[in-house]
């Protein structure tokens, strides 16, 4: 950390730190293109920092084509790079590719992508990215494999890669990518899970959240307030993800009854089955947010009260999960850390594509909701 950093040290970490926040508010478009950037001193009062620091950041801002220096007018925010000195906007900048497959269900992958092209613009990467999502399983895995094709072609350096999660040919298609990316040896990273079954000797890294982490925290939140009779619904399939978040929970929601039930929640008539065959059930958990937003749709259908009657809780903290009345308690994955370590990971496989396989798992957050109302 910068505070425990020598004092050389402090002012490397403190300048990278204020390049970054720069970066990205130019890259989000918190400042429009050809507007004029803060002064030196406007940027020294905002930061708290000297001068020497402040002219370091320009300088690094303008040498990434985020800024320019216009002569006896100031400094000028460039078009996202586009007004950047050729030489400097092209050298050494590597082509990534990020193929994602679960943007039709959940916003979360979106989410991620869009974090990932900011770090990528700050390790002057080109990102490529390619969304095989489909309500259709069969072509996902087809299109993931066309997409997978597609950007070997460009020839890029590396690859972040969602694995496929569903379908019964889903196994057999992931060892034909994995095939295919070692064939053309692109250095990849494997976003939210593992490939299943796993590979001997692998040489990808693994990015996500700790599922069995957030399954039990989630367990033992509920445990807290007295729920002992829980079902955690799936609707889908029990993906690797799910399995995970189904694993740590039953490990941690001991001591009380615990099922796993699988339905559509958005089927009236199968909720229906699911409450009568379940006589007492205080909680049902649900494996993402967007399942428990139509479960509570089908639970007020059949007359049932949402925490009274039954509690529910979900996965992933999307947009909807503050929006529903009552609003609901999940767990929040940090989108912005999974697109940060997924850059850095595919840039150090690209630099050393045999390094050992790092699994990067990182927390996700439990977020409460009306608590004094216990809604879960």
């Amino acid at each position: 950390m910068i505070e425990s950093a020598e004092p050389g040290e402090q002012k490397t970490g403190k300048s990278r730190k204020i390049e970054r926040i720069l970066a990205e508010e130019i890259l989000s478009g918190h400042f429009a293109a050809h507007d004029r950037f803060p002064s030196e001193r406007q940027l020294m009062r905002r930061f708290g920092v000297a001068r020497q620091t402040v002219h370091q950041v320009v300088e690094k801002l303008r040498q990434r084509g985020l800024v320019c220096a216009q002569q006896g007018r100031g400094t000028y925010v460039s078009r996202c790079g586009k007004e950047a000195r050729p030489e400097v906007k092209t050298a050494a900048r590597k082509k990534v590719g990020v193929i994602v497959s679960g943007s039709h269900f959940s916003e979360i992958f979106p989410r991620i992508c869009k974090e990932m092209r900011l770090q990528a613009a700050l390790e002057n990467i080109e990102l490529i990215v390619g969304d095989a999502s489909d309500v259709n399983v069969v072509t996902i895995g087809n299109r993931t494999l066309e997409l997978v094709r597609e950007m070997i072609k460009a020839g890029i350096a590396g690859l972040i890669l969602q694995p496929l999660e569903y379908g019964a040919d889903c196994r057999e298609k992931n060892s034909e990518l994995l095939a295919m990316i070692r064939e053309a040896q692109v250095p990849l990273v494997l976003l939210d899970c593992d490939i299943w079954p796993p590979v001997e000797n692998p040489y990808h890294d693994i990015v996500g959240i700790g599922n069995f982490s957030a399954g039990s925290i989630l367990a033992s939140h509920l445990k807290s307030r007295g729920v002992k009779d829980i079902r955690f619904l799936i609707h889908d399939c029990l993906s690797e993800s799910i399995r995970e978040r189904v694993a740590g929970f039953r490990q941690y929601a001991s001591g009380g009854r615990f099922d796993v039930v699988q339905a559509d929640p958005a089927d009236v008539e199968a909720v229906r089955e699911i409450m009568e065959d379940s006589r007492g059930i205080d909680a049902i958990v649900c494996q993402n947010d967007t399942a428990a937003a139509k479960l509570i749709a089908s639970l007020t259908a059949l007359g049932l009260r949402v925490p009274e009657d039954v509690r529910v809780a979900g996965f992933d903290d999307v947009a909807i999960a503050s929006r529903l009345k009552p609003s609901l308690t999940t767990m929040r994955q940090p989108c912005k850390g999974i697109a940060v370590q997924a850059i850095r990971s595919v840039v150090r496989r690209i630099e050393n594509p045999m390094a050992q396989q790092m699994h990067c798992r990182l927390a996700a957050k439990l977020v409460v909701r009306e608590p004094t109302r216990a809604v879960l």
